[in-house]
């Protein structure tokens, strides 16, 4: 297939292109994927938890308009940095703890991660991330 790729965030990612080709699909086949799993639970109305929002951002320009998403996500999703900042600022993290996904999951002993290798992984990081520190607020 053809990829469109940028070369910098393969490296800094570790993604080997090749090794990636052997589980990737087409986008219209994922869109078609995930419009059917949406539509699935229509009856509840899903919330991302997101690490910035800029994947939100490729899903409306590559897999499904932003019409179709609006009819099951909400509008407002969680950004797990802006949980971060916040956290740092009144003192539940430490002020030089790096926020990077995979500092993250150290920090909050959170292993079994391949995250080079599957956007999957990514995201269910991000998800545990978001518990862990939902946990720290939880606990004042």
């Amino acid at each position: 297939g053809i990829y469109h790729v940028n070369p910098e965030g393969l490296a800094v990612n570790k993604i080997d292109l090749v090794e990636l080709s052997k589980v990737a699909i087409p986008y219209k086949r994922a869109g078609t994927e995930l419009y059917q799993k949406l539509k699935m639970y229509s009856d509840e109305r899903f919330v991302p938890v997101v690490k910035g929002e800029g994947d939100i951002y490729q899903i409306w320009d590559k897999l499904l308009s932003r019409g179709s998403w609006d009819n099951f996500v909400s509008r407002h999703p969680i950004n797990i940095d802006s949980m971060f900042q916040f956290l740092k600022f009144v003192g539940l993290l430490p002020m030089d703890l790096n926020g990077s996904i995979e500092a993250l999951c150290e920090y909050f002993k959170l292993d079994g991660y391949n995250f080079h290798a599957n956007v999957l992984d990514d995201a269910r990081a991000t998800f545990d991330i978001f518990i862990c520190m939902s946990e720290l607020i939880k606990c004042r």
